[in-house]
């Protein structure tokens, strides 16, 4: 029972949704919690004082309270709830509690010596204590513990050695933490994430993403590529294996992958600043720069802002125009939010964000070349911007009901530019891919999470996109070529799922999502002026149904075992394809692809055990898999067929010794497009896209605290990425990956201060991440995307 209530009593914070523990530090909290059951009321003390409580105690279940009423700080609080039961609440940070044994009295010690005031911690308390020992999956969407969530899932804490300074590398990072996670490497802002290997294509074109990607409730990507935001002031993310099509519908076959940022804080002057400079062997100097504000306004009210930017280095030359490092990075951007408390345990959270990345050059070297090296008349670089509102209102009950209603708008924006010399025969063409997506969405459920891990959420979901894509060749004055479409999009669903105990530690968990999806396309063709939606293309209406099943056993409090089925979607489409002589062009319709996976697993140890882990295998069959596809006139989509993708995953954690902690974690992947579609060639049977048949990675991590309170941190982690290909057919059948890149780390704080130094590519490892570069020369040989040579970073930090 104990690793059950951390999982209610983190909630509380976490979801933002209770009077924040600042109110109680200025004039106490107004409790109301009866007598019972200890662990009920631990539950409650968290809900209604707005507190993260975590705890590793066991027993928990059989004791007793008489109950707290009455306006109290939360110590106080705590010290009546847990008397005579040989438990206290330490405070770990200023909204975090742990609840653990009393020590014995010590023998009375002569006092010590007076020495100077420890300043106070970097950014905030919360920041500088190690993660809570027991974690919620706030993503369910009932705010599962983690331990009875029925299916693969992962939080990755951004208070971790590999993290806490990784905020300029954006998704990347998490990359490099998670096997389970891959990418494309076509540049950030252009990239595709894929979750458990289910990956469509190496190219990003008009079908939906595979992963729904999240920043809090926002959605932040539908038919547009991963945005990269920097991973700045983050708490967590929270990784929900796919499909998950009950609770969020379509576009996440892989998954979902949900960012958790800091919230404001009523009552807290907090903030922080970071500066780093780094190098590049073969290559340039880069630098970074970060700063957070936390401001509280009136009672119950504050802001949080964030801005940032940064310059990642160049390693490419470009020998045919003689430029040197011409593929460096450049981004900058912002996000705020402000958060206001009424009472009641009402909240109302208004927040934007804006970010944008020129990559000035394409990353891709030529094999014919010097190493690190391409020749091409003309740059090819890319550019992105992503513009994101939202406003979020939560209303919480003490008996464990929660409703949360949220708007939000998100606009990305993507220019990218090809050399489009050799198709044309030309010399200095330019090729332009244009991309502008805008996405509404809108989700209201009603939610209630009792302590055991039983519940029940329904809700309510509207999704409507506009995308819009071009394709031109040629100059501003003289287009030589020009294609184009528009699809519009409008889900409406109605969703639900409920988990109950059918058994004593047995547990059944039942959902459904019924979604009404009308999609519109046009062709956009041109005037002598302008460009103009010339026809509608068709109309489809089209419902869908998601359902999904589990069965969770807990064994004991160490060993949890599940199985799972779920379905997930992709909407349809419409693609302008080339045809015929002539440069003709017309449209095409692709058909919504589906995906049926059934998993199992197993997750053993507890937070106090040296060994922790899990094991999960999985099977996919995926049906008319919509794929970008690119050729001579640029990208295009079509269904490829039917495969599928079986999984085994592997993690596991080993607290070796105080301070020294070593991890690992595997996935195997087994894929094949068994079915190809009539129009599909392929000259043998093959793996789909993008998915290393292994990916794996270790780590070791030492924290020494000295008595000072200053701590050293230092990091070792080694991942390996094994052989895949570009596409299926036999131009696209080109392989790449299978690479070892290492990686160190050390950080030094002191007081308010911390110091860093973070080096990637120890051992300048030479590999190819991507055996792909100019989209219009795929199948190109020659082609390779090179790992980032060896790279040193150097940084400073400091906060109040």
């Amino acid at each position: 029972m104990s690793r059950l209530v951390a999982g209610p009593l983190l909630l509380a914070a976490v979801s933002g949704v209770a009077t924040p523990a600042g109110a109680a530090e200025r004039g106490g909290v107004a409790l109301n919690i009866p007598a019972g059951r200890l662990v009920d009321a631990i539950v409650a003390i968290g809900r209604q004082g707005g507190v993260n409580v975590a705890t590793t105690v066991s027993g928990l279940g059989a004791m007793r309270t008489k109950g707290v009423k009455g306006r109290l700080t939360i110590e106080a609080a705590f010290a009546r709830l847990l008397a005579d039961t040989g438990l206290v609440a330490v405070r770990i940070g200023p909204d975090a509690f742990r609840i653990e044994r009393a020590a014995p009295p010590r023998p009375r010690q002569p006092p010590p010596a007076p020495s100077r005031p420890v300043p106070p911690p970097l950014v905030s308390p919360s920041l500088v204590a190690e993660p809570a020992p027991d974690v919620i999956v706030t993503a369910g969407k009932q705010r599962s513990p983690l331990e009875l969530y029925p299916g693969a899932a992962a939080v990755v804490w951004f208070d971790t050695p590999a993290l806490r300074n990784a905020g300029a590398r954006g998704t990347a990072a998490l990359v490099d933490e998670l096997p389970v996670l891959t990418s494309t490497s076509l540049g950030p802002g252009r990239e595709k994430l894929f979750l458990r290997g289910i990956a469509d294509s190496s190219f990003s074109g008009s079908s939906q993403a595979t992963v729904g990607q999240y920043l809090g409730e926002v959605q932040l990507n539908y038919n547009a590529p991963d945005p990269d935001l920097s991973l700045y002031d983050m708490e967590r993310v929270e990784i929900l294996e796919g499909p998950q099509g009950t609770l969020y519908g379509a576009g996440s076959l892989g998954g979902v992958a949900r960012l958790i940022p800091h919230q404001p804080k009523p009552g807290v002057w907090e903030g922080s600043v970071q500066a780093a400079l780094g190098a590049t062997w073969h290559g340039g100097v880069g630098s970074d720069v970060a700063g957070v504000l936390n401001i509280p306004l009136w009672q119950g009210a504050a802001v949080r802002l964030l801005g940032y930017g940064s310059r990642s280095p160049g390693y490419i030359d470009d020998v045919q125009r003689g430029l040197n490092d011409v593929n460096d990075t450049r981004k900058f951007g912002a996000r705020g939010a402000f958060r206001f408390e009424p009472g009641d345990h009402w909240s109302v959270e208004v927040g934007g964000a804006f970010q944008s990345i020129r990559n000035n050059d394409a990353q891709y070297t030529e094999a014919t070349g010097r190493p690190l090296s391409r020749a091409t008349p003309i740059a090819e670089p890319s550019e992105s911007r992503f513009y994101l509102a939202h406003i979020t209102v939560r209303k919480l009950w003490d008996d464990g009901k929660e409703l949360v209603s949220s708007v939000a708008l998100v606009h990305n924006q993507q220019a990218t530019i090809y050399d489009a010399s050799k198709p044309t025969g030309i010399p200095a063409t330019a090729a332009y891919s244009l991309n502008d997506a805008l996405l509404l969405t809108s989700e209201t459920r009603l939610s209630r999470l009792l302590p055991d891990g039983t519940g029940w959420v329904v809700g309510a979901h509207v999704t409507a996109s506009d995308d819009q894509m071009l394709y031109l060749i040629g100059d501003d004055d003289t287009l030589a070529f020009l294609r184009g479409v528009r699809s519009y999009v409008l889900d409406s669903a109605l969703f639900g799922q409920t988990t109950v105990e059918i058994a004593p530690r047995l547990q059944l968990t039942v959902g459904g999502r019924l979604s009404a999806i009308r999609l519109r396309g046009f062709q956009i063709l041109p005037t002598r002026d302008e460009l103009k939606l010339d026809f509608v293309t068709n109309d489809r209406d089209t419902v869908v149904f998601a359902p999904g099943a589990a069965m969770t056993w807990r064994a004991n409090d160490a060993f949890i075992g599940y199985i799972r089925y779920q379905r997930g979607y992709r909407v349809g489409g419409y693609a302008v394809v080339p045809f015929g002589e002539g440069g003709n062009v017309g449209v095409t319709a692709f058909r919504p692809d589906t995906l049926d996976v059934i998993e199992g697993g197993v997750r053993f140890g507890t937070q106090t055990s040296k060994l922790t882990g899990s094991i999960g295998v999985s099977t996919a069959r995926w049906r008319n898999i919509q794929a970008d596809l690119t050729g001579p006139d640029g990208p295009f989509t079509a269904n490829v067929g039917d495969g599928h993708v079986n999984g085994l995953e592997l993690t596991a954690n080993w607290q070796a010794r105080a301070g020294i902690n070593l991890s690992g974690s595997m996935f195997l992947a087994d894929s094949d497009l068994d079915r190809p579609a009539r129009d599909t060639v392929m000259r043998c049977r093959q793996s789909l896209p993008n998915v290393p048949a292994v990916t794996a990675r270790i780590g070791a991590d030492y924290r020494k605290v000295f008595p000072s309170g200053r701590t050293l941190t230092l990091g070792l982690g080694a991942r390996y990425v094994g052989r895949s290909w570009v596409g299926v057919g036999p131009r696209l059948r080109v392989p790449q990956g299978n690479y070892v890149q290492t990686n160190a780390l050390a950080e030094y704080r002191f007081g308010r201060y911390k110091v860093f130094v973070d080096m990637r590519n120890l051992f300048d490892s030479k590999g190819n991440r991507f055996s792909v570069g100019n989209l219009l020369q795929t199948g190109n040989l020659g082609q390779r995307t090179p790992l980032e040579p060896r790279s040193v970073r150097i940084g400073i930090a400091a906060g109040f």
